[in-house]
């Protein structure tokens, strides 16, 4: 009897757990809770010109969405909505962004961009001038391969003819673009009729030929050992600049001046 009482509890218990662990086993997970979905602006350009359209608009939205996917939306895509308005120049304008019912917002300028009148002749790179004239967008660029041709017009250099741009620098500021070759250059007009940070060809130090410059430090050169040496330079008719080292700044340096 006592036998058969122990196999009856045995059995119970047994079923007892099966049932435990099936039960354990059929339970879904709980469900991860939405979150709010978020807009962000990122990489907004905040100054257009006036007439700028939406189009013209520079910059992505970061879009995470309730199960925390996050998307990388240009500001112009389809489906995105906003109040932009460059009619009148004006500062920190805001900018109401729409995406998926979420909005987000930046500030902008709109900026007038100046009259530009330029004129002149400028050196802008190390062999390169450019001629502006005065009521036209057109240019010429010229391009020498010698101080000789650039002093002397021993031989006819390169001329290029552009047409430049006007526009608005990322900075807000009204500059000159153009492009030669396969470089593109921005100037920025000082007001003047002039280039800022460019040197027109009347204002370039013009050095007198047959005449001697010398360095005001010595320092030590490849090939002349550890003395240092001075730095001798003479420029000549003919458009050649000749160099040559001296030891000591205070001898004749003409002793051993290169022929020219």
């Amino acid at each position: 009897m006592k036998k058969n009482v122990f196999v009856y509890a045995l059995f119970a218990l047994l079923l007892i757990c099966v049932m435990v662990s099936c039960n354990n086993g059929s339970s879904p997970s709980p469900a991860e809770p939405d979150r709010p979905s978020k807009l962000e602006v990122s990489s907004f350009k905040s100054n257009y010109p006036v007439g700028a359209t939406k189009d013209d608009l520079v910059g992505n939205l970061i879009y995470t969405d309730t199960k925390g996917k996050i998307t990388t939306v240009d500001i112009k895509a389809e489906g995105v909505t906003t109040n932009f308005d460059a009619t009148a120049a004006a500062e920190n304008k805001v900018l109401t962004i729409t995406y998926k019912g979420i909005d987000a917002s930046a500030t902008y300028n709109v900026v007038k961009i100046e009259d530009v009148d330029v004129a002149g002749c400028f050196v802008f790179d190390d062999d390169l001038t450019i001629d502006f004239y005065s009521g036209s967008k057109k240019a010429e660029i010229t391009k020498y391969t010698s101080w000789d041709q650039f002093m002397n017009f021993t031989t006819e250099p390169e001329v290029s003819e552009v047409e430049y741009k006007v526009a608005l620098s990322p900075a807000g500021y009204t500059v000159i673009k153009l492009t030669y070759g396969e470089k593109n250059y921005t100037f920025y007009p000082d007001g003047n009729g002039g280039v800022r940070s460019y040197p027109a060809d009347i204002d370039l130090v013009q050095p007198r030929v047959d005449t001697r410059y010398e360095s005001t430090q010595s320092d030590k050169v490849p090939g002349y050992g550890d003395t240092k040496q001075y730095l001798y330079v003479m420029f000549t008719f003919n458009g050649k600049m000749n160099m040559w080292f001296r030891p000591n700044a205070d001898a004749n340096p003409y002793s051993d001046t290169p022929d020219v």
